[in-house]
């Protein structure tokens, strides 16, 4: 009854007017709270008595102090940017943006640029020959068959520019997530944007190997409504992800950007 109360007082609709889930109040849209003040207000209103606060006390205490660690996750010095990142931070009341812009050239591409040279005129030959064989239908499935190299081909391309002109871009506003890829004119959002209220966690993942350099797939993660919004780091050094085109970020640069999502969210950030 507290909390619907105050969801009443914040929202200054009666809660029968609000739309419900599963038996709860869904009051996060018409609200303009602290995420720990709209987790608090959730648990108030939980429609199972074993899920709410057990007393007035433990209420108390969870308003208090709002953000509890889980096992998962240690305290941690105040990481600030280093000096040689690119990575552009804005932070306002209404919304946090993070920008990763075009790593650019690098000499692994060099590699890539001649191996995609060589993949992609022999795939032109592979098809000119197969269109122009005089041999029906031998001559369609060589043109079939070639498909699938094609798409390789046409990857490592897409990796190659979007390595030279491509960004990335996490913004989270008071109403929603996004995750938008960029390169030239064309964008591309995975996934979809969803609502903020619908965030869960912030999840940062610590490969054993980082202190050598090689932070490969290290990442951090936003998860909305069972959504992962990742920011992946790619590193050169390793073999297998050579023809990726996520950015290479060191593990200081993935710890900084965690850090300033916990404190505009208000939310733990959960290692592995």
């Amino acid at each position: 009854s507290l909390g619907a109360t105050l969801i009443y007082l914040a929202t200054g609709k009666h809660p029968t007017e609000l739309p419900s889930k599963d038996g709860k109040i869904v009051f996060e849209e018409s609200v303009n709270l602290k995420p720990s003040l709209r987790r608090w207000l959730t648990k108030m209103i939980e429609p199972s008595c074993d899920n709410r606060f057990g007393s007035v006390t433990q209420a108390l205490q969870a308003l208090d102090q709002p953000i509890k660690l889980s096992k998962n996750t240690k305290k941690s010095k105040i990481v600030q940017q280093p000096a040689d990142s690119k990575i552009r931070l804005r932070k306002t009341l209404e919304d946090i943006d993070i920008f990763i812009p075009p790593q650019g050239f690098t000499p692994e591409l060099i590699f890539i640029i001649v191996f995609a040279l060589g993949w992609n005129s022999f795939l032109v030959v592979w098809t000119g020959a197969a269109v122009f064989m005089p041999l029906f239908p031998i001559n369609l499935f060589f043109g079939l068959f070639s498909i699938l190299f094609w798409t390789v081909g046409l990857s490592l391309i897409g990796a190659i520019l979007f390595t030279l002109f491509g960004s990335i871009r996490l913004n989270i506003s008071s109403e929603q997530i996004s995750l938008t890829y960029k390169c030239f004119k064309l964008k591309y959002q995975k996934p979809k944007p969803t609502a903020r209220y619908n965030i869960t966690a912030i999840e940062r993942t610590v490969l054993s190997n980082e202190g050598q350099g090689k932070n490969n797939d290290a990442s951090i993660t936003v998860w909305a409504d069972t959504k992962p919004y990742r920011i992946k780091s790619n590193s050169n050094n390793d073999e297998s992800n050579q023809y990726s085109y996520l950015p290479n970020l060191s593990a200081t640069e993935l710890d900084w950007l965690a850090q300033e999502l916990s404190k505009w969210l208000d939310m733990p950030v959960t290692k592995k």
